[in-house]
């Protein structure tokens, strides 16, 4: 399976330490509009580093030949990003969260069926053993019908992520809850 990555920031270096391990994944581009992530990642993972290198994803879907893109930019440049990856015809993993609006989301689900691709989010905890087994009780209607969920999410994010992307509402399209808090 040929990937490229759109984002080569802090979440791509996760993505691509799990996609070297896989031996069916080459990783055959990454885009990023600052080249020297791009080069930050292929110095610590030789094995990415034949990957094509681009500043716009779109030149990328259009000269690369992949299946799938794994989106890991700025909140609200999923939307876009995604559309393009498949309309593109390829497949996408859209970092949380996969878009920043109901209706956006509607729509690359929309486009994902209507080209018979798969559009994937990246909540990891989603395929972890104690998740699936709790929505499976959930869903079997062994607790009854659930009326009421509280979570609480307790983390230093400000002091994480202050003076960073996300916390500019016009790339994060929400601050917290837009971002950690969009797991709960």
């Amino acid at each position: 399976v040929r990937i490229g990555v759109i984002g080569c920031g802090g979440r791509a270096r996760g993505h691509l330490r799990a996609l070297v391990g896989i031996p069916e994944a080459d990783v055959a581009a990454l885009t990023d509009i600052n080249r020297d992530r791009i080069r930050w990642h292929k110095e610590k993972l030789p094995a990415v580093s034949a990957a094509e290198e681009f500043e716009d994803h779109r030149e990328m879907l259009k000269s690369a030949d992949l299946d799938a893109v794994v989106i890991c930019t700025p909140h609200t440049l999923h939307y876009t990003h995604a559309m393009d990856a498949l309309r593109a015809g390829v497949h996408a993993l859209i970092e949380k969260p996969m878009v920043c609006t109901a209706g956006q989301a509607r729509e690359v689900a929309a486009e994902a069926e209507r080209r018979g691709l798969v559009a994937l989010v990246g909540y990891q905890r989603r395929y972890h053993p104690i998740y699936r087994y709790m929505r499976q009780v959930i869903a079997s209607g062994g607790l009854g019908e659930v009326q009421f969920v509280s979570a609480m999410q307790g983390q230093n994010w400000l002091g994480h992520v202050r003076g960073k992307w996300r916390t500019d509402p016009a790339l994060s399209g929400g601050g917290q809850i837009m971002d950690s808090g969009s797991h709960l």
